[in-house]
C-alpha cells in the first residue's frame, strides 16, 4: 500500500495486492489476489476486480462492476460495465479491444 491511498469500509484487500499511490477503494469493494491497482485509480462502492487483473493509471469503476479474472483495464479509462475474465479492455467508455490467452 503506497502514500494516500484510501481504503472504506467493508472492503477486502487479498494477498499479494499492490494498491499504488492515490488509489481509492471505496465501501464493499473486493480485490482478489496478485491485483494491481495503478496510481490514482478509483474503485466506486461495490466493485469486484478478479484475480491476477491489472487496473491502469488514473481509471474510474463505477459502482457494483465486477472485473473478470486476469484482465487488463487500460489507463484513463472509465468503467460503466462488467468486464469478462481474460479480458484487454480500455476507453472511455472501457470497451472490450481484445481477449487475453489464458496461456500468456
Amino acid at each position: 500500500m503506497m502514500p494516500n491511498v484510501v481504503v472504506n469500509h467493508s472492503s477486502e484487500i487479498g494477498n499479494h495486492c499492490i494498491l499504488n499511490t492515490s488509489s481509492t477503494i471505496d465501501h464493499d469493494c473486493f480485490v482478489n489476489d496478485y491485483v494491481h491497482i495503478s496510481p490514482g485509480v478509483n474503485l466506486s462502492g461495490n466493485v469486484s476486480i478478479g484475480k491476477r487483473s491489472h487496473i491502469g493509471v488514473g481509471t474510474s469503476i463505477i459502482q457494483n462492476i465486477t472485473i473478470g479474472n486476469d484482465s487488463i483495464i487500460g489507463a484513463g479509462s472509465t468503467v460503466v460495465n462488467e468486464i469478462k475474465p481474460y479480458t484487454v479492455a480500455y476507453g472511455v467508455p472501457a470497451k472490450e479491444k481484445r481477449r487475453v490467452d489464458n496461456d500468456e
